[in-house]
């Protein structure tokens, strides 16, 4: 099924484009320091990024209930080795949640449109990525 324009987004959505199958581990601490997200995350690579692509349901991993309150989250993902990735396997770095309601957090792996192996955005609706110039890390 090809999601892209009806891709649901849940609070932390990890999108494989990367040319085989992409697993690891992904960790989110809230504002007060408090993890609220430690989970393995595997997906069907292929996918090809918004806002030019399709991304199938297979190539993605969602989270909901993540993002409780708005400040700084702290990500940290780290690649498994079979994970066919030049670069930096793994990733730790900040994003501000504005409105915990509304914002999402995007997780590109592998992905042509971005400078780096592993990119990051905040978005409300997909209608938002209009480029990954708007990324907050790995752009």
């Amino acid at each position: 099924m090809s999601l892209f324009g009806d891709l649901p987004l849940e609070d932390v959505t990890i999108v494989n484009a990367i040319d085989g199958r992409g697993s690891g581990s992904i960790e989110v601490l809230d504002p007060n320091d408090e993890q609220v997200l430690d989970e393995r995350f595997d997906a069907e690579g292929g996918a090809v990024l918004p806002p030019d692509g399709d991304v199938d349901d297979d190539q993605t991993s969602r989270y909901e209930a993540v993002l409780t309150t708005s400040g700084t989250y702290t990500i940290s993902i780290e690649l498994d080795e079979e994970s066919e990735i030049e670069s930096t396997p793994e990733l730790d770095t900040e994003v501000v949640i504005d409105d915990s309601d509304a914002e999402h957090i995007m997780i590109a792996i592998g992905a042509e449109e971005t400078a780096e192996p592993i990119a990051i955005t905040v978005i409300e609706n997909l209608e938002d990525i209009t480029d990954w110039d708007s990324c907050v890390v790995g752009c």
